[in-house]
């Protein structure tokens, strides 16, 4: 994301502006430019360019070092870095909860270690915290570049020595990469998004540039005619990129050559075409250039910031500001940090940089040890306890794995078995039937769970970071067909993520794919749901459909505390069921359509978990939930009394 060239293009500033305002309009007005996110791909080019000719350049003319080049990264990148891990972890004490600051320090010393991309790939899970409540998620390009540079410079130089064909070796490592993240990335998306061998490969087509370029001059110097035509290319697919990719497709893959290209186009065009000298020279371009990497680092937390204080998105208005705000603090930082330390040749500069990091990330781990220092929030263990509660699955289910599908079960005496069907939404029944199993087995039939989380109960629907649904259904209607002593079956799911709030879920249509949530493919979607229901009847089986438990952002915990640099308050938090179901009443209407048009019972828990026409969020002095779409435990254990009549053995 950062780099610099002895020979100064003040096209390639301008280069840097356009791949920050694309990130940063992405990540503040996703709506506003749905591919902005490719900045990040136009940096890695950007980098691969400059720090590789320095490397290219060094070696060339015998004056490469080690020491020298990781003394000049230091300067580059500590300061501005420590500025804002500092800045994060001072703010977090003030605004977050435990578990929270636990996270976030992880991520500052994970950030100060450079790996911020392999704790983000560790880190994907189902109920894993969402993007927008990492404040330093966006290290994680950081990270790739860094662990790019440590290994890359030490093959060069062995390449160079042993008078191997540089090009050839790093054209092979490009295609090598590049290769691995086609192959890789329906399988393993998370992997193949932020590891650094499926995405080296954007680095080195920098290298190759900066190795032609120095090698080869006239390959690249090809008459204004060439260069404009490469300029004009190389801009249009940085265009297309920022304004028709989104992140409802598999990325990197090949989407990512065209901003890699149109990024080494414009480069390889070099200063002299139109576009280079009229567009990115302009002096407002090359500023924002200039402060790029500070920007870069200041604008994603304070957005998250703003969302973790207001456990909602801010407004626009808010948005607007918080961005203003990251261009004064990143032209503070240039400025009054970066060039007073980038330059400053003492010795002892970049040992002191290296220290402070280490105590930075000394720190992070103190904190990351002692859980985020609850001592801080103790009077809100309560709420910090409810955050993230989950019991499922537990020790004493049966497990089995049924074509890669885990069926987990509890027997009874009971010769009857109620099989459950979903996702976590339907997993969170289990305490209550752990309980009644556990209680009086003699009363209620055996249970098993063919339950993945992130899975909707609906046939034919793709997603590449849920690439383990897939089938997902059928099996379930095989492992039925095999068990005739199983004579209900419950299928439930977060509807309203899938069937409205969540994209990237697929399914086919007659016209090709389709996201479940748009108006296109959510009628296929239901349809779909609809025969699965009729398939699963038509297996003699009574069948229900569970309608999906309240959930809204007013019943996360998290939500129920008040957060200010004064301190932390308590929230009364719930809504009016009538608020509730306005959200939900077209969705919960074409649910019941469903199990009409199928012929089988549906059960809305609304009416359960929402007596008195109120939706709490407490139940005495304890928070019903765990987060805003999942109820807690120790609260299910006892609760919903339809759970009750759902198993109740005949």
């Amino acid at each position: 994301m950062v780099g610099s060239s002895p020979n100064h293009r003040a096209d390639i500033d301008g280069l840097r502006a356009v791949a920050v305002l694309s990130v940063i309009a992405y990540h503040a007005f996703p709506t506003m430019l749905s591919g902005g996110f490719v900045g990040v791909d136009i940096f890695f080019v950007i980098s691969g360019y400059l720090i590789g000719g320095i490397l290219l350049r060094g070696l060339k003319a015998e004056t490469f070092s080690f020491i020298d080049f990781y003394v000049r990264r230091v300067r580059r990148i500590f300061p501005a870095l420590i500025l804002v891990l500092v800045f994060c972890l001072a703010l977090g004490w003030k605004l977050m909860l435990a578990d929270e600051y636990r996270s976030l320090a992880e991520q500052a010393g994970s950030g100060a270690g450079f790996s911020a991309n392999i704790l983000l790939w560790m880190q994907t899970g189902y109920f894993d915290a969402k993007a927008i409540q990492k404040p330093l998620l966006h290290l994680w390009s950081l990270g790739i570049e860094e662990q790019f540079y440590i290994a890359w410079p030490l093959i060069l130089f062995i390449a160079h020595r042993a008078k191997l064909n540089v090009f050839l070796i790093t054209a092979l490592l490009a295609v090598a990469s590049f290769v691995l993240n086609l192959q890789l990335l329906h399988d393993f998306p998370a992997a193949t998004f932020y590891l650094p061998h499926t995405r080296i490969w954007e680095l080195l087509i920098g290298c190759l540039l900066a190795y032609t370029e120095i090698n080869h001059p006239t390959w690249i110097n090809q008459g204004s005619t060439v260069t404009n035509l490469k300029a004009l290319i190389g801009f249009g697919l940085i265009i297309f990129s920022a304004t028709k990719l989104t992140n409802l497709e598999p990325f990197p893959g090949w989407r990512a050559m065209l901003p890699v290209a149109g990024g080494a186009l414009l480069i390889s065009a070099g200063p002299t075409s139109l576009i280079n000298r009229y567009v990115l020279s302009m002096r407002p371009m090359v500023w924002v250039g200039l402060i790029s990497y500070p920007l870069y680092l200041w604008h994603w937390p304070l957005l998250s910031f703003a969302h973790i204080d207001l456990q909602h998105a801010p407004s626009t208005e808010t948005r607007l500001i918080l961005v203003a705000i990251s261009f004064a603090l990143a032209t503070m930082t240039y400025w009054l940090v970066e060039k007073r330390i980038r330059y400053r040749r003492h010795i002892l500069v970049p040992a002191a940089l290296a220290t402070v990091m280490a105590l930075v990330a000394g720190q992070s781990y103190a904190t990351y040890r002692t859980g985020g220092f609850p001592s801080r929030t103790a009077r809100f263990e309560k709420v910090e306890k409810a955050i993230g509660e989950w019991d499922y699955p537990t020790k004493d289910m049966t497990v089995m794995d049924f074509h890669g599908m885990p069926i987990r079960s509890r027997k009874t005496p009971s010769k009857h078995i109620a099989l459950f069907v979903g996702d976590s939404q339907v997993e969170q029944y289990w305490p209550r039937v752990d309980e009644l199993v556990t209680d009086e087995p003699g009363k209620v039939k055996s249970v098993v769970f063919a339950t993945l989380g992130g899975c909707p109960a609906i046939p034919g629907v793709e997603e590449p970071k849920h690439a383990y649904c897939s089938g997902y259904t059928d099996k379930v209607k095989q492992y039925m067909m095999q068990n005739p002593d199983i004579d209900t079956v419950y299928v439930g799911s977060y509807w309203l993520a899938y069937l409205d709030l969540v994209h990237g879920y697929m399914i086919q249509t007659p016209t090709g794919s389709a996201d479940i949530a748009s108006d296109a493919g959510r009628p296929y979607a239901l349809a779909a749901l609809t025969q699965l229901l009729i398939d699963y009847k038509s297996t003699g089986k009574r069948v229900v459909l569970i309608l999906q438990s309240p959930v809204s952002g007013a019943l996360d915990p998290r939500s129920l505390v008040g957060r200010s640099l004064y301190g932390f308050s308590i929230k009364e938090g719930g809504l009016p069921t009538d608020q509730l179901l306005f959200r939900t009443s077209g969705l919960r209407a074409e649910l019941l359509k469903v199990a009409h048009d199928a012929g089988v019972e549906a059960i809305d828990p609304t009416g359960s978990f929402c007596p008195d026409d109120f939706c709490a969020a407490w139940q005495g002095q304890e928070p019903i939930y765990r987060d805003s779409a999942h109820l807690r435990a120790s609260f299910m254990r006892h609760f919903p009394s339809f759970i009750d009549q759902a198993i109740a053995a005949r």
